[in-house]
């Protein structure tokens, strides 16, 4: 019995760190619980190194002299407010008829659910994987299971509980939901030893933790609001209406909790950047820097150790200069800019100097507030100013605007505030809708929906779940039904809603609405567009389907449609008493059916803020086309099989999967499968022909230049940073646009000509090859594509479809409502967010304990897949651009990894151009591309680069050096390797780069 006892203290793991002396039965459960002591990691590193460390593993530097590189210059015209007037629409008179919401019992959703990890839905399965080290420690941490005893054959009564719990009769649990809840058992059994008066809640204190009744709690839930829908049906031939009702979780209650998220706040809002030639994010894109509601009213700035607001018609003291504030920007992400007129004193009178020009300083070099009242200030003009009629009339709108009485100029409620009015934060939105099936199956059940995010978070944060916020959803309800409640919400946050910051300040929050992404046929019922069945089915331009092709382009270049056409044809509507056909204008290709109601939104326009969508446009729209084409029109069955062949034997670092189905399903492929055939069919059809494998007629020839130059558009547009001369970027998706035009329209002329009788199968002539007539000013409107593609709202329909598989199917709109609002409010907690409860004027926040707890639960399961491919991660054989200590380009190919050093190695590439061997690239300064690389270096017939590899070694270090961006250099042409053109990201860096010239006799830097 000693002995026992004495083996039972040995087996005692004790926590060394610092005082704690917290004991553990097993190493592992002492090695968890030290993981809580350390600080948490940064979510965000450059480098992950995913190879082990071998032993002939040898590193070796360079020691070059530093070139100084120097900076592109490119001009700008200078930006312009866009001053926007709303127009009039009563939400609350709003009829919808049923034939806007055709019943369709053969609904198929075509959902692009993106890698979705197969063990969220597997039942019971077995691993045929060796075990990883930590489940193989985990396993000798266990003590053997005593024959005969109390608990046999398991090994005690927790073993018992689990093993029952996991193999119950019709309980498919998965494997990964049941390490969940072995993880959680754990973690409440340590929690019970740490804690001894904590007990195990009941369920419903977890399942109704909002309702005060029930659960003594002190956490609110995110406020649903409530909505009646007039619909009108006809009944045997009687027009019949009915009252619908859905729910909401508000935008402006889903703000309170994001401006209330200490983690989120600061990223929220963002001034306009004026940074020249650059296009990384949205806030640099026209409608950011031009629109009046994206323009920040006030600014804080600390003058003289005091912290002051400096607003939009203030008058203000500079280092040079007085000045009346008319805007402000930065410059280069950070540097505040202070705009406005250059204002002189003349006998304590107060002239605008030198207008209209503007003037721009930094907001440092602002020493003092002259004048913060602008309704009393008495500005004047000079007398050049005063002879010409036309300036005086310009002068005196803008001398209106600055002094007119600011209503977002609310004064501050709390008398400690130093402030003389609450500050004011703009946070523009970005909104998605679909469609999706509410079925298992995925047919039939029709559920339109609505998400939202915040506009100004970086890229990754956007594309995360956690900042995805549901709005709504209902089967019963289109999108468009569900628009007025939504736009009224909108109109509120457009004037200004007051919230809270994390520290319980009050702050007025203005929302404008950015852009609203989905497919053709939503963003058409948003444009009041009919679509694809209307003779005009652009949403942009009344571009006419059967218009004559012409090589000058001439035939895409249409007036674009307006707004007020949808809002006089409401108008006509609404003064005829609801005679419904005055919703419908089919010479002009108009229809309203619910899209109207954005046009009182003053930050909307219907027919500009609904951008080319990429997924349903290039790849299931015109790459998708071309794919049926190749293979049905010009490949035989012998041609198809080498093609599949290459296919599936693609191997590359450039690419994460792929593609492994036939090629005879590419009717059902989904946007990732035609993602990999845009990126690799141009290279493949090429290499395939120089072989003889594919014949080399006129007609495969012609559709191989289709492929290639859709090839290069796609590699331009899903680029997410525009880092330099953005104007050439833009200038460049003009002209691959109008060579992928040419090439479409001399294939679809052979086809005519080699097939006269057949019907329909134009793609030229479609409405998908049209729009991205308009893709070039979208991306000057909004910024890289890669800010308004769907993939991400997409795959957040399979978190709604998920959410009523749970409900009991009554009421579905509300019931995914609450139980949406139940996880953001459970995420704000946990991550530091206040919130106030009634009664109560200070805000309250989570304990100091509950966000240590929190800090190591990720709250965060499963979040959306990326496919582009464009994370560069370096790993044995990632190959792709590198910049090395010195600041230089190059090409190269990791042969080594050091995982524990943070060192690795390249073996460099070199271009050819003539018998000159490039291996160091710079910036192209200006937007002649005649010197780039791509128009100087050896090309095979798909323009695709060659290169070569040297016996150049470059040795790395994460804090010297850079992967700035994967390649695809696995193919092989003679001798050579190629630099894969089509890749996404690849044809703007060989168009944007150029040799580097070195001013002084030494070796490559």
């Amino acid at each position: 019995m000693n002995n026992q006892l004495v083996n039972n203290n040995n087996n005692k793991h004790l926590c060394d760190f610092n005082e704690c002396r917290k004991e553990f039965s097993t190493p592992s459960a002492l090695k968890r619980h030290k993981n809580s002591h350390q600080p948490k990691a940064p979510k965000t590193r450059s480098i992950r190194f995913l190879d082990p460390l071998t032993p002939s593993n040898n590193f070796v530097s360079n020691n070059f002299a530093r070139i100084e590189l120097s900076p592109a210059v490119i001009q700008q015209e200078p930006t312009v407010v866009e001053v926007v007037e709303p127009v009039h629409v009563n939400l609350n008179t709003m009829v919808f008829y049923e034939d806007e919401r055709p019943e369709n019992p053969d609904y198929i959703d075509e959902v692009e659910d993106e890698d979705e990890p197969l063990g969220e839905h597997m039942g019971f399965t077995e691993s045929t994987v060796d075990e990883p080290e930590d489940v193989v420690d985990e396993i000798e941490d266990q003590a053997p299971i005593v024959v005969n005893g109390e608990f046999f054959p398991f090994r005690d009564k927790i073993h018992l509980l689990m093993h029952q719990f996991y193999y119950r009769s019709g309980a498919d649990v998965s494997q990964g939901l049941m390490k969940d809840i072995v993880k959680l058992v754990e973690d409440v059994v340590e929690a019970k030893l740490a804690y001894p008066h904590a007990k195990v809640p009941a369920p419903d204190l977890i399942f109704n933790f909002n309702d005060p009744r029930r659960t003594k709690n002190q956490i609110p839930l995110l406020k649903q609001t409530v909505h009646d829908v007039k619909v009108q049906k006809t009944v045997n031939g009687q027009e019949v209406e009915q009252t619908l009702q859905f729910s909401m979780n508000p935008p402006s209650e889903i703000l309170k909790l994001f401006v209330a998220n200490p983690s989120l706040v600061d990223g929220l809002s963002r001034l306009p950047d004026r940074t020249e030639g650059e296009l990384v994010d949205s806030y640099q894109s026209h409608k950011w820097r031009s629109h009046e509601l994206f323009q920040h009213p006030m600014v804080s700035v600390t003058i003289h150790g005091l912290l002051k607001d400096i607003w939009i018609g203030d008058l203000v003291k500079t280092d040079q200069m007085m000045m009346i504030v008319e805007g402000f920007y930065t410059l280069k992400h950070s540097i505040i800019m202070v705009e406005g007129y250059q204002v002189i004193s003349v006998q304590d009178q107060f002239f605008l100097h030198n207008m209209p020009a503007k003037t721009s300083v930094p907001i440092s070099q602002v020493s003092r507030i002259v004048c913060d009242s602008p309704e009393t200030l008495v500005l004047n003009f000079e007398s050049d100013v005063l002879v010409n009629s036309d300036l005086l009339l310009k002068c005196n709108a803008i001398v209106c605007k600055l002094t007119r009485p600011n209503p977002l100029k609310r004064p501050s409620s709390s008398s400690s505030s130093a402030r003389k009015y609450k500050p004011v934060k703009v946070i523009p939105l970005n909104f998605f809708t679909d469609d999706m099936s509410g079925n298992r199956t995925k047919k039939h059940n029709k559920f339109d929906s609505w998400i939202m995010v915040p506009a100004a978070l970086p890229l990754a944060q956007r594309h995360a779940l956690e900042n995805t916020a549901f709005i709504c959803t209902d089967h019963l309800l289109s999108a468009m039904q569900m628009l007025p409640a939504i736009v009224q919400n909108l109109v509120k946050l457009e004037n200004g809603v007051e919230m809270f910051l994390p520290s319980g300040e009050s702050v007025i929050v203005v929302a404008p609405l950015q852009f609203i992404t989905a497919d053709n046929a939503r963003h058409a019922e948003i444009a009041s567009s009919r679509g694809a069945i209307s003779k005009n089915p652009c949403r942009k331009c009344d571009w006419e389907l059967k218009t004559p092709a012409r090589v000058d382009g001439g035939d895409f270049n249409w007036r674009p449609r307006s707004e007020s056409i949808v809002a006089a044809m409401y108008a006509r509507y609404l003064a005829s008493g609801g005679d419904k056909s005055f919703l419908v204008d089919t010479e002009a290709g108009y229809k309203l059916v619910g899209g109207q109601a954005l046009v009182v939104l003053k930050s909307f326009d219907t027919m500009l803020d609904c951008p080319i969508e990429l997924l349903h446009t290039i790849m299931l729209g015109v790459g998708k086309a071309l794919v049926k084409c190749l293979l049905q029109d010009h490949l035989n069955p012998t041609e198809k099989s080498f093609l599949e062949t290459r296919l599936h034997g693609y191997v590359s670092k450039g690419f994460s999967r792929k593609l492994r189905s036939s090629l005879r399903l590419h009717g059902s492929f989904l946007g990732r499968d035609y993602k990999i055939l845009v990126q690799q069919v141009p290279i493949l059809l090429n290499e395939l022909i120089a072989s003889g494998e594919i014949r080399s007629d006129r007609g495969i020839l012609l559709i191989k230049n289709c492929f290639v130059d859709l090839g290069k558009l796609a590699s331009l547009a899903y680029i997410s940073r525009i880092k330099f001369n953005s104007s050439l970027y833009l200038t460049q998706v003009a002209s691959n646009y109008n060579d992928l035009r040419l090439s479409v329209l001399y294939h679809d002329e052979f086809l005519k000509i080699k097939y006269p009788n057949r019907k329909g199968g134009n793609i030229y002539n479609s409405s998908k090859m049209h729009i991205m007539h308009h893709l070039v000013d979208d991306i000057f409107r909004f910024g890289s594509a890669i800010f308004f593609e769907t993939e991400k709202g997409e795959q957040h329909n399979k978190f709604v479809r998920e959410g009523l598989f749970r409900t009991n199917r009554q009421n579905p709109s509300r019931d995914v409502a609450v139980a949406f609002a139940k996880r953001m409010m459970a995420r704000h907690i946990l991550a530091g967010g206040s919130w106030f409860v009634e009664g109560q004027s200070i805000p309250l926040k989570a304990s100091r304990k509950v966000l240590e707890c929190a800090s190591s639960v990720d709250t965060t399961v499963r979040d959306f897949a990326d496919n582009n491919d464009q994370d560069p991660v370096v790993k044995l054989g990632s190959s792709g651009i590198f910049k090395n200590k010195h600041g230089n380009y190059l090409i190269g190919e990791v042969v080594k990894v050091d995982a524990l050093t943070g060192e690795y190695k390249v073996v460099e590439y070199a271009l050819l151009r003539g018998d000159e061997a490039i291996t160091r690239f710079d910036e192209l300064e200006s937007d002649d591309v005649s010197s780039s690389l791509y128009h100087t270096c050896m090309k095979d017939g798909a323009n695709n680069l060659l290169v070569f590899k040297t016996r150049a070694e470059t040795s790395f270090r994460e804090a010297e050096g850079q992967f700035v961006q994967i390649l695809d250099i696995s193919r092989r042409y003679n001798n050579y390797n190629l630099i894969n053109i089509s890749k996404f990201g690849t044809f703007w860096w060989a168009l944007s780069h150029k040799k580097k010239i070195f001013f002084e006799m030494c070796v490559n830097l």
